[in-house]
């Protein structure tokens, strides 16, 4: 796909590690037994520090090339859903990556005080292949860096555009990374008991970012369209704004708004 990743929600919304089931059943089940055997070895454990959470890994496999990182927690504990969730991550790789491997230790920042952190980890290796299963755990955060002020995220008439209402003002200064800020339309498919399928459309595939405003229609309805990806209808959908921010070498895309979740038709 040329301009955007489909991703398929089950508890998380970044699909990147969520891949397709082997073609042979045995190759299949003897990955799993090697990353049940991996996440036995690597342990994690999640604490409240002075500078936010800090995970720590018993063993990071050598052969691990990238880590990804996500944090979440529910906005209000009685009102469960998607737009009601928080959720910022880490793509860990290269010298980031090797400089986990050595302390065994990485700190994410940016946390709401009294709120429970839901953690999950994954680690692979070459060519994205899974080193492990979604490894989980869990954090009440304490201390940290906090979002100062309230930032909203105002769709337009039209729903093909939006807006950051303000700059974020952080409770300490922070490092920005050289693209503050990203955007990303997600798209429900379906929607069951237990997971729900989406798209997930992001402003590192598509243009439009200007200043604190991101128009993504209708070049995301274009691409989606030479894809053939959806089906002429009508589904649920919502954006979400993020600021990329680095801390101790380690970058933290920080989930900072969210709309209200509108009608995206697509025919």
């Amino acid at each position: 796909m040329r301009h955007f990743n489909a991703l398929r929600t089950i508890s998380l919304i970044f699909g990147f590690a969520l891949v397709a089931l082997g073609l042979l059943a045995g190759s299949c089940a003897t990955a799993k037994n090697q990353a049940a055997n991996a996440n036995a070895e690597i342990g994690l454990k999640a604490e409240a520090v002075s500078e936010g959470i800090c995970l720590t890994f018993d063993n990071i496999p050598p052969e691990a090339k990238r880590l990804f990182i996500n944090l979440q927690y529910l906005v209000d504990e009685e009102k469960p859903g998607i737009t009601n969730q928080v959720s910022s991550f880490s793509d860990v790789r290269d010298s980031s990556l090797a400089q986990v491997k050595q302390t065994g230790k990485i700190i994410f920042p940016v946390v709401e005080e009294g709120y429970k952190y839901l953690v999950a980890v994954i680690f692979q290796g070459e060519d994205s292949e899974d080193i492990s299963d979604w490894i989980h755990t869990d954090c009440i955060a304490d201390k940290g860096i906090s979002l100062s002020n309230d930032v909203s995220l105002y769709l337009n008439e039209t729903n093909s555009a939006v807006t950051l209402s303000s700059e974020p003002i952080f409770s300490s200064d922070v490092t920005f990374d050289d693209s503050k800020f990203n955007f990303d339309v997600t798209i429900h498919q379906y929607q069951t008991e237990n997971e729900s399928g989406s798209i997930g459309v992001g402003s590192h595939h598509i243009s439009g970012i200007e200043g604190l405003t991101w128009t993504f229609d209708p070049e995301m309805t274009n691409n989606l369209r030479e894809t053939g990806y959806l089906k002429s209808g009508s589904y649920p959908a919502y954006v979400t704004a993020r600021c990329n921010i680095i801390y101790d070498n380690i970058k933290w895309s920080v989930e900072i708004a969210k709309t209200a979740e509108f009608t995206y038709s697509y025919n």
